[in-house]
């Protein structure tokens, strides 16, 4: 017979499964409680800044060399591009962005030239 504490480690488990499929993309991790979107956008639920932050220390720790550009900071549309400068990645572009109340996250893969 199932105690209660197993119920709720079943649960936690059941819950994960459905976002563990969105945890990393093009080599990349992603946000805690990151959801894919139909349109191929990754929803973020967290606070713009924090996503900005968790990519920000990931490229560090990684020391990969990422340039970045806040494009648009407004009280209403926040945006960031991260660009990749190492030819390895399997990604070249981040764009993290804030509108309507919701944080969103796209990744551009790399184009690798015809052989």
């Amino acid at each position: 017979m199932w105690h209660r504490p197993h119920a709720w480690l079943l649960w936690l488990l059941l819950l994960g499964a459905g976002s563990a499929a969105a945890e990393n993309l093009f080599g990349l991790p992603l946000p805690a409680r990151t959801k894919r979107n139909p349109d191929e956008r990754l929803e973020v639920r967290g606070t713009y800044e924090a996503t900005v932050s968790f990519f920000e220390r990931h490229f560090a720790k990684a020391k990969l060399a990422v340039t970045s550009e806040e494009r648009v900071h407004r009280v209403s549309v926040k945006f960031t591009h991260f660009e990749s400068q190492d030819s390895t990645t399997e990604w070249h572009h981040v764009n993290v962005s804030q509108y309507d109340g919701k944080v969103y996250v796209v990744i551009l893969p790399r184009v690798r030239p015809s052989p």
